[in-house]
């Protein structure tokens, strides 16, 4: 294959790369990658940027070619993935995902941590850190799988700091890692982190960085306009220099000491620093019980914790967010820190209230030490969306709050009563609202079987669209179904063992019609993995196959074809010989065959490995081997479980 050509103006051709990815390209082409995988980047990135245009068709069609240059392209095998989500729903499109990160790691992860060229590492690396922020974002938006989303986000930084010399994790992944934080945070178990160590050090940071300048509305309007009064320097320059200052590798804040009022505006600050540390100190001295605890007592709480902690919850305080923040506070979008400020502040709320008791009369101003009052009359001038979205309810645009709050029902109720006032109605509304996020933490049996009634009720519904040829519908009623078993099976992520087989045997008949092939691969193997008689799953395994562009299986599926038709005709096969025959299939349509079969190296030791791995890769796990990839410097022992 060749290039496509790059003077191509007709959609969906036209689709810009950005910069990052045009120097990402010219990087393969330099250290050596085949002329097909820079087709295949080329084609995915273009993609890409369809599908944040929600242009599908495209985003698929461009995806689908990539595959037919470098079936290892694991941007095209993501994006066929996320492009997928309308149809296969969050739950499967995660195990879709999922499938890819075991394949790069089964494929492509030795090879790029083997590589002693640190440039072509990252070329390999980069693909995995896009898959794995996707994976955590959606994890994300889940609502139930907070693990596999702290897990996934925190594993870009952990290979951002260890192989890249530039930032890597974008805006977006750190700020939903940051609200990831908060919603584990919130649980019960984890409301530990009263450490005044960790207090201090937000407050350090807020000082030094975010509370840079301080932005002031009068409600006195002159010619209709309302005043701002800006002290010290322009925040969006100041966030730009941190930038910089990050990819020079410089820990320190740029300082602009030839402006007199900036250099009055440090000593300032530095002088409230002090103070507080002071009366941070005096605070320490008062009680002695808040002083004795440490990082080694949480060790060992949460040790005694660990088998009343919630399913797929991680280990997340408030301790693990703030050295977030103090790290990469500046990267983390705005609206998304000052939600991070008000949990912290509502979190500390009893020692800032001491704190200002206590303040010396000579002391004029602490204005990075708010009370969470005043973080909320901040949200409510600056950032309106934020106060529809959680207390009114409106649709998220770029960022989902409620889901962050969901186990910070007090704050929000606080919050609500602070702004508007106390409502029975907004509480009642409240309920409902996270009583709906609360469904996928279902522990109430009866609940559950509700819950996969209402499964039965939708897959009766998709065989009677099925049966009058409306496949659309067939495949929705479907995929609804699955997400109904999904939620009564919570915490399983494993669909396949409680879920009727023919919910996912019909959606891959009716996907087969609109030629979503990896909706068909998914579903034709967990129907196999329950039911391993199931005729019609094998029949499509040639055109699987065929639209991965693995000729070199289609003669193999055709034989296990031929075993079938000859096992069928005996009512009396021995089981084991289907179940033999099945976990084969299984194996040969993981895409991590695919790649081997069309790479020549597809051997009857790999598929004796990948039989082994069966379904399974749809379960895998994320963090990589601490002896490979070292943990995040704010996170101990027990926080971590590879």
């Amino acid at each position: 294959m060749t290039l496509p050509p790059e003077d191509l103006e007709e959609f969906p051709y036209d689709m810009p790369l950005q910069e990052s990815e045009l120097i990402e390209r010219s990087a393969m082409i330099q250290y050596g990658f085949s002329q097909n995988s820079v087709a295949a980047f080329d084609l995915a990135m273009r993609g890409d940027y369809a599908e944040k245009l929600g242009e599908l068709v495209a985003a698929r069609t461009l995806a689908n070619q990539a595959i037919m240059y470098d079936i290892s392209c694991i941007d095209a095998h993501r994006i066929l993935a996320s492009t997928s989500m309308p149809f296969a729903g969050n739950d499967s499109m995660m195990e879709m995902l999922l499938s890819i990160a075991s394949l790069f790691h089964e494929t492509i992860f030795p090879q790029a941590v083997a590589c002693g060229n640190s440039v072509k590492r990252q070329i390999l690396l980069s693909p995995y850190m896009r898959l794995i922020s996707s994976i955590g974002v959606h994890a994300y938006n889940a609502a139930k799988r907070q693990k596999l989303c702290v897990d996934s986000l925190e594993e870009v930084l952990r290979l951002e700091t260890q192989f890249f010399k530039v930032k890597k994790s974008n805006e977006y992944t750190l700020s939903h890692l940051a609200l990831s934080y908060i919603q584990a945070a919130g649980a019960p178990t984890n409301r530990k982190s009263k450490y005044l160590d960790n207090f201090d050090k937000f407050l350090n940071f807020l000082a030094e960085n975010k509370n840079s300048i301080k932005i002031q509305v009068n409600n006195n309007q002159n010619n209709g306009n309302n005043n701002i009064n800006v002290n010290g320097l322009n925040n969006e320059m100041n966030r730009s220099m941190n930038r910089e200052n990050f990819i020079q590798q410089n820990p320190m804040m740029a300082e602009s000491s030839s402006v007199d009022s900036v250099s009055d505006a440090e000593t300032v600050r530095k002088r409230e620093i002090e103070e507080f540390q002071r009366l941070i100190e005096k605070q320490r001295q008062e009680n002695d019980e808040e002083n004795q605890e440490n990082l080694q007592n949480e060790k060992s709480e949460n040790k005694n914790e660990d088998e009343k902690r919630i399913p797929n919850l991680p280990h997340r305080n408030i301790r693990h967010l703030i050295e977030l923040l103090s790290k990469y506070g500046n990267y983390i979008d705005d609206s998304v820190f000052i939600i991070c400020k008000l949990v912290i502040f509502y979190n500390y709320r009893k020692y800032i209230q001491k704190i200002h008791q206590n303040k010396a009369n000579d002391i004029n101003n602490l204005n990075f030490i708010q009370t969470w009052q005043e973080v909320s009359d901040e949200i409510s001038q600056s950032y309106p969306n934020i106060i529809s979205q959680i207390l009114d309810d409106s649709r998220p645009t770029k960022f989902d709050f409620s889901i962050a709050l969901s186990s910070w029902l007090d704050l929000v109720v606080d919050f609500h009563d602070h702004l508007r006032g106390s409502d029975s109605e907004f509480y009642s509304q409240l309920h409902n609202k996270y009583g709906l996020i609360e469904m996928t933490f279902i522990k109430n049996r009866k609940k559950r079987q509700n819950v996969a009634k209402k499964g039965f009720s939708a897959l009766d519904k998709s065989r009677d669209f099925l049966k009058d040829r409306k496949l659309m519908k067939g495949l929705n009623q479907c995929t609804l179904s699955k997400q109904y078993f999904d939620t009564a099976n919570y915490p399983s992520n494993r669909c396949y063992l409680n879920t009727p087989f023919p919910v996912i045997s019909n959606r891959a008949f009716a996907a087969s019609h609109f030629n979503m092939w990896e909706i068909v691969c998914h579903d034709a193997r967990l129907t196999l993995a329950k039911n391993c008689r199931h005729i019609n799953s094998y029949l499509q395994l040639p055109n699987i196959a065929s639209s991965f562009g693995c000729n070199e299986l289609i003669l193999r599926f055709k034989e296990i074809i031929n075993t079938v038709n000859i096992l069928k005709k005996d009512p009396q096969s021995p089981e084991n010989k289907w179940t033999e025959l099945a976990k084969e299939s299984i194996a040969l349509t993981s895409l991590t065959a695919f790649v081997l079969s069309k790479e020549g190296k597809l051997n009857e030791e790999v598929i004796d490995h990948l039989t082994k791995i069966g379904v399974e890769d749809y379960n895998f796990h994320i963090p990589s081997n601490p002896y490979i990839v070292e943990p995040l410097e704010w996170l101990c022992d027990n926080d971590i479980m590879f």
